[in-house]
């Protein structure tokens, strides 16, 4: 499944629409951009980059890419069937409404759930690649925590005594009588 972004909806005298299907209004071609250059790589760039910039060869298609892409499309999907534009028919019953939200979600969560799965995969793919880097940065990772549990604590073991102090001068005779 592919998205295809909507055609150009400009009228005559009115601001062109985003290239990228958007609703962000874009100046017309004969005012260019807010500051004055057209869509150009950064000035005093190497030729290296403005290789990079100027290319416009597809990118290969990888399971992360495809991921982003089915999110992407299922955001749309909500989005397209939220907002609604005149003369757009009201739906005939509320059922017909539960259903296509129902489906809408169904779609949203399976989309994040491959993408969460995809960023476990790579992830898996690099430790088992790199076992050597993965431990290292695990064993620092590990000793932050670490740091941050022994702060966490030391400040409520503070607090702790803080209010225990307040408590028992705020009632001295507090604790000093057991009724059984």
């Amino acid at each position: 499944m592919e998205l295809k972004p909507p055609g150009n909806l400009k009228t005559e005298g009115s601001p062109s629409t985003d290239p990228e299907g958007g609703d962000a209004p874009m100046p017309p071609a004969s005012q260019g951009t807010p500051s004055g250059t057209e869509d150009q790589p950064p000035s005093g760039s190497s030729g290296q980059s403005k290789l990079i910039y100027e290319d416009t060869t597809p990118l290969e298609r990888t399971p992360l890419g495809n991921a982003v892409d089915n999110l992407m499309i299922a955001w749309l999907q909500i989005l397209k069937n939220v907002a609604t534009k005149s003369p757009v028919q009201p739906p005939s019953t509320l059922d017909h409404v539960k259903e296509v939200a129902e489906v809408c979600s169904k779609h949203w969560r399976d989309a994040c759930v491959d993408l969460c799965d995809e960023f476990a995969r790579i992830m898996a793919t690099f430790e088992m690649d790199s076992s050597e880097e993965s431990l290292q940065s695990e064993s620092k990772h590990l000793d932050l925590a670490i740091e941050r549990q022994e702060a966490h604590i030391k400040r409520v073991k503070e607090t702790l005594e803080k209010q225990s102090e307040e408590y028992f001068k705020t009632f001295p005779e507090a604790g000093k009588y057991y009724f059984t």
